[in-house]
């Protein structure tokens, strides 16, 4: 496809599943370490390479939104600039 070419595309692709929204010692859980990641390389791509594609995709979530309807698969943001 021609609109991806010359492009680094970043597909993040997150454990939605109960264990990792268990808490640790710190108050906070592996869910919420990956969704603060996740938000600091979006903030960077903005800033820096607005050319650059991101996708954001969930997995063991208990509602799915997918174009081919797989269960447990959610996507909250497709291939796209962010």
């Amino acid at each position: 496809d021609v609109r991806y070419a010359g492009r680094d595309s970043l597909i993040f692709l997150i454990d939605a599943s109960e264990a990792m929204f268990e808490m640790n010692d710190d108050d906070t859980s592996a869910f919420d370490m990956t969704m603060q990641c996740v938000h600091r390389v979006y903030t960077s791509k903005i800033i820096s390479s607005e050319r650059d594609l991101l996708a954001v995709v969930f997995f063991g979530t208990q509602k799915h939104k997918n174009s081919v309807d797989f269960k447990h698969v959610y996507v909250l943001h497709d291939l796209d600039t962010p």
